[in-house]
């Protein structure tokens, strides 16, 4: 069966994909579906890279999210916004949920993407912020203001930041921005200043 499978993703022909659909639902080899499913690159298999990015295996949600990015499967907005919110979601389906969103941003999700653009380096990955930061910028959100301020002096452990995205989005944001920037630069935003004494 594995050999199988992995023979037809490098015969890479489309005839492949309803049956690898089907052997996807045994819950068996789903890492060589998904390797499969990827050689062989046809959007007809979107259903399946959902689902693995849905599910709980770290390991299949970074191919199947590169692969939607790829298809440019924007259909997918709310159960990407649901797992990109889910906390107890891998980080790797966090992420390329998130990639999605950036990539295909809707209006009405300004709400849920502000907190995602606060949260903190110490517990989600610091591209969180930035995903969140590119959506909120071609949104032009004027909510996500004091967060998008607030990263440009956020970074995590490994001095890793998001700086230039926040630094995009602020610019896309527009003059709007302009005061609450001032303001920062002189010493006045309250959660820029609590963090950079904490981190002394």
């Amino acid at each position: 069966r594995m050999a199988a499978i992995q023979k037809l993703g490098e015969m890479k022909t489309k005839v492949a994909v309803e049956p690898l659909k089907n052997a996807w639902k045994s819950g068996l080899d789903r890492s060589h579906i998904i390797a499969a499913l990827v050689k062989i690159d046809d959007p007809a298999a979107k259903s399946v890279m959902l689902e693995a990015i849905q599910g709980t295996d770290a390991q299949l949600a970074e191919p199947a999210g590169k692969a939607l990015l790829k298809w440019e499967a924007k259909e997918y907005a709310d159960q990407y916004l649901a797992i990109a919110s889910n906390l107890k979601a891998p980080k790797e389906s966090r992420n390329a949920a998130l990639e999605m969103l950036a990539k295909f941003p809707e209006p009405r999700f300004v709400d849920a993407l502000v907190p995602i653009l606060e949260g903190d380096p110490e517990r989600d990955p610091i591209v969180f912020n930035g995903h969140a930061a590119e959506a909120l910028g071609k949104l032009k959100a004027e909510k996500a203001i004091p967060g998008l301020i607030a990263c440009m002096w956020l970074d995590d452990h490994l001095r890793r930041n998001e700086v230039a995205r926040c630094r995009l989005a602020l610019t896309r944001v527009g003059p709007k921005a302009v005061p609450a920037l001032v303001e920062t630069l002189e010493r006045k935003n309250r959660t820029v200043e609590e963090r950079a004494r904490k981190l002394q």
